[in-house]
């Protein structure tokens, strides 16, 4: 019994390593969701906003890409059921010389479908596939 045992965890270990990591991509086509600490916004007229497009997994790898670039980097898993929930600390902006950094805050209804991020003045809801 014992070594059965042994041989169940040793296979166990050997199978985690061909375990992909599960990954989403969202989006929101409808309107985009700003706020500061005063108030929050919505432009919703097609043509005047590029829509996010966020990627991550629940290794904590993100990118979200905004208009002419995208904040890129690892993040913790803060969470990882009912919601995955996603930590980006000082992440780099891909298209600028500049020192932009920005955290990063990713929740997902992993259910429904459903994510939050919050990044700059972004806070928005968006519709998830899994890739």
């Amino acid at each position: 019994m014992k070594k059965i045992y042994l041989l169940l965890i040793l296979l166990n270990t050997v199978l985690s390593f061909f375990v992909n990591a599960t990954t989403w991509n969202c989006r929101n086509e409808k309107f985009e969701s700003k706020c500061d600490n005063r108030s929050c916004s919505v432009e919703d007229e097609i043509g005047s906003f590029t829509p996010l497009d966020v990627t991550f997994s629940d290794e904590g790898e993100m990118s979200i890409c905004a208009y002419s670039g995208c904040w890129d980097g690892k993040g913790k898993v803060l969470a990882n059921s009912p919601y995955l929930v996603l930590l980006g600390t000082e992440l780099s902006w891909s298209n600028s010389s500049s020192d932009d950094k920005q955290d990063v805050l990713i929740g997902l209804d992993i259910q429904n479908k459903i994510a939050t991020v919050q990044v700059q003045s972004f806070v928005q809801p968006l519709v998830c596939k899994q890739s």
